[in-house]
């Protein structure tokens, strides 16, 4: 008997507030206007709002009729209303604080229906419930646009700033470091036969080293740039590996790149690392290698990332490189290592050089 009493109180109230509802929204706006709320600056903003307050009112009213909460799920998507009110700077204190006005101006009404009914407590307490969960709902939602919104805008002004600072490296910087570069060219082509006795062979040793010294300047130059501008192969390996090449203006050797798997599986600082590891194998390549032929091989999976590099150029001595100090391949270790992975260099003098690199994934433990 209880329950049909509270059953029918339930619906009594759930008609109660279909039928306030314009009543609630007309007091709901003209409250926000009072105390400044930019959400009733814009009439498109208000509209959404108020279609929002209506969905918030149904779910209550739907609570009430079948005598339970409705169970949300997690993880809701912000709506274009939140993305809208983000981008306009409405920040999301103020649908909290629309959040609190609806919430008092529904159970106000409720209230006055259940004083002195039977079950009449029950019913307020289910609709107290119902209003916290789904306005708490749109807030959370609310708030999710609000931070994707200004990420996007963090990530617009480093771009920005990085894009500015790679055209100020290549325009500056690397114009200097040419233009040095065509000196020293000029210079030995204007030099008379006659300076180039056996007694001027430490300066040209020296000059040599100077030269040298450019050219590695000038692709370090090309490398940063790369790396600053690096949006522009933001997710795809492929295109960021093609763009080194393009920018370093190298015909030989042949290039061949295989890349396997799902890119969205890896998040994007691996993605990086790995870009920075392939191409510092490739630099070096295409400094020493002398190859004919270079294979590079990506092979990504849900679990794993696996890389193999291979020339088939001069080779060398992999422990005595190491010994003398070779930043590259301390470079290319140092980096998987800090993913948590391994990488092996194998270099075979008059055979060829293979660098095999295996990057763990997040979340593989779990999935195994």
């Amino acid at each position: 008997m209880g329950c049909d009493t509270g059953t029918e109180v339930g619906s009594a109230m759930a008609s109660v507030l279909d039928a306030s509802a314009p009543h609630i929204l007309t007091r709901f706006r003209d409250e926000l206007f009072r105390n400044g709320n930019p959400l009733v600056a814009d009439e498109q903003v208000w509209q959404e709002t108020a279609q929002q307050a209506r969905e918030v009112i149904a779910d209550c009213e739907l609570s009430l009729e079948s005598g339970r909460a409705r169970e949300w799920a997690g993880g809701a998507q912000p709506t274009e209303l939140d993305r809208r009110r983000a981008t306009a700077g409405i920040s999301p204190r103020y649908a909290v604080a629309a959040g609190s006005v609806l919430f008092r101006l529904v159970l106000e009404q409720l209230a006055a229906v259940a004083d002195g009914r039977p079950g009449g407590i029950d019913q307020l307490a289910l609709a107290t419930g119902s209003l916290q969960q789904s306005i708490a709902t749109r807030l959370e939602t609310a708030v999710v646009g609000h931070d994707q919104v200004l990420l996007e805008r963090i990530n617009r002004a480093q771009e920005t700033a990085q894009r500015s600072l790679a055209r100020v490296i290549h325009d500056e910087l690397g114009n200097t470091v040419s233009l040095a570069m065509r000196h020293l060219e000029l210079f030995e082509h204007l030099r008379p036969a006659t300076d180039r006795s056996a007694e001027s062979r430490p300066a040209d040793t020296q000059l040599a080293a100077a030269k040298e010294s450019l050219v590695e300047s000038l692709q370090r130059i090309r490398d940063i740039v790369t790396f600053l501008r690096r949006e522009e192969r933001a997710g795809s390996l492929e295109q960021a590996l093609k763009l080194f090449l393009a920018s370093a203006g190298i015909a030989r050797p042949e290039f061949e790149l295989h890349i396997t798997g799902d890119e969205s599986w890896a998040p994007q600082h691996v993605l990086d690392e790995v870009f920075l590891a392939v191409r510092e194998c490739l630099r070096n390549a295409l400094a020493h290698a002398h190859a004919e032929w270079i294979w590079v091989d990506i092979a990504i999976t849900a679990h794993s990332i696996a890389v193999s590099v291979v020339d088939d150029g001069v080779g060398f001595d992999v422990p005595a490189a190491l010994k003398a100090g070779a930043n590259g391949l301390t470079s290319i270790t140092e980096r998987i290592e800090l993913l948590g992975g391994m990488a092996a260099i194998c270099g075979i003098p008059l055979v060829g050089t293979r660098v095999a690199m295996s990057i763990p994934l997040p979340g593989w433990a779990d999935a195994a």
